[in-house]
């Protein structure tokens, strides 16, 4: 059944009472404030949840002139906000906090460990997919979502790795039932309506091996759905690499097809410990590497979907014609940084990227979508108070705060 969430106490008086070693403390920043998010531009969360058993976050908002606020939580295993705009919802293990024009927090009715994917729909309602676990009668999955007025959950009966809204609202889900131990997995995607209540129905399936890694999200245009994956059987690749595909799946009637993107030397599953790919694969890129930057790789603009992947290379796909090219390359600098992630908002692609050398160097980059040139270069500061790499802190999530995340 769907559950309704209370409101917490409100954010100022958390500093009147114990519960102030939840959030903020009473120095930290002020979330209650409605024009809190005024002046931000981006918002990164860090967590030591997934490696420390003792977990702690952060929660950072980067000021238009880089400098830096942040917020302590209670560590997620791995976390994933949601941006519309106006307002940013973020969550700990049983709170979900909304900062903006809509400041509030909430109570859950029970706790969770991680957020895989967050998003927006169309009218601004805010979601975010928590992986529950197996409760006992099978793998499911919690889907919260913040209309405005009320943080709503509902459940469904899969692990979820992928989200993406329609145009029309439609929440597209795609997931797989908790079966590691076998070689072949059957991927579902769900078409969800998020109301009063959530509902979902099976669209399109289609199988995948264990060790495909589907990643950046999905997306929705002209009654086709698209998700990008890097596999070891894509089209036209050999046992030496892997193909980075857009499986395509048509909403009128479940059929499923793959188009391929790209090709990378395969230097993660084969263990190659080398410096360099053999001669004849001296010219491509690494896999291992085109996993970096995070989950949030996807772009639709007017009829082309832009993705980029760890290497720092941006790809046009033509959703009309079904043909994928090379658009850009990023700042070589981003793509061999230590931590590196990327959003899009508008038309214009966001990377954030920072080396542990240098623990209070990092750098915001923009770029425009339809040139590749890079538009802004902004130097953020004082994230060396936060003990990211000693002690294990990871970045889990990056939002740009302009326009839509």
């Amino acid at each position: 059944m769907p559950s309704e969430h209370p409101p917490h106490v409100p954010l100022s008086l958390l500093c009147c009472g114990a519960l102030v070693l939840a959030l903020t403390g009473c120095a930290g920043p002020d979330l209650d404030r409605t024009d809190y998010l005024d002046g931000k531009v981006a918002v990164l969360y860090y967590s030591s949840g997934f490696w420390n058993a003792m977990t702690k976050g952060y929660v950072v908002f980067v000021d238009e002139d880089g400098t830096t606020e942040s917020v302590t939580t209670e560590g997620m295993q791995y976390e994933a906000m949601a941006y519309n705009g106006t307002d940013l919802l973020f969550h700990e293990v049983a709170t979900s906090t909304i900062v903006g024009p809509g400041a509030t927090r909430f109570d859950r009715a029970s706790e969770e460990y991680g957020a895989v994917m967050g998003g927006t729909l169309p009218d601004g309602t805010l979601y975010t997919v928590f992986n529950t676990g197996d409760t006992g009668d099978g793998y499911t999955s919690s889907v919260n979502w913040y209309d405005g007025d009320t943080l709503r959950t509902g459940s469904v009966d899969s692990e979820i790795w992928q989200t993406g809204a329609g145009p029309d609202g439609t929440l597209y889900l795609t997931g797989v039932p908790d079966s590691w131990e076998e070689e072949e997995l059957t991927v579902t995607l769900y078409a969800a309506q998020l109301g009063t209540e959530l509902t979902y129905e099976p669209v399109a399936e289609w199988t995948i091996h264990e060790e495909d890694l589907p990643q950046g999200g999905l997306t929705v245009n002209g009654g086709h759905l698209y998700q990008p994956e890097y596999s070891r059987r894509a089209e036209g690749v050999d046992d030496r690499e892997v193909g980075l595909r857009l499986t395509d799946v048509d909403l009128s009637d479940g059929s499923v097809e793959h188009h391929p993107v790209a090709t990378y030397y395969d230097d993660y599953y084969t263990h190659d410990d080398s410096d360099a790919p053999p001669a004849d694969k001296a010219d491509l890129p690494s896999a291992e590497a085109a996993w970096y930057y995070g989950s949030r790789r996807t772009h639709l603009i007017d009829d082309t979907l832009y993705l980029v992947d760890g290497t720092g290379q941006a790809y046009r796909f033509d959703t009309t014609t079904g043909e994928a090219s090379a658009h850009f390359t990023t700042d070589p600098e981003a793509s061999a940084s230590d931590e590196v992630h990327t959003s899009w908002s508008g038309e214009e692609l966001y990377v954030f990227f920072r080396n542990f050398e240098d623990e209070d160097r990092a750098t915001l980059q923009t770029y425009d979508a339809a040139t590749g040139e890079m538009t802004s270069e902004l130097a953020v500061t004082g994230l060396a108070s936060l003990p990211m790499d000693l002690r294990g802190l990871g970045l889990y999530d990056f939002l740009p705060l302009t326009g839509t995340g």
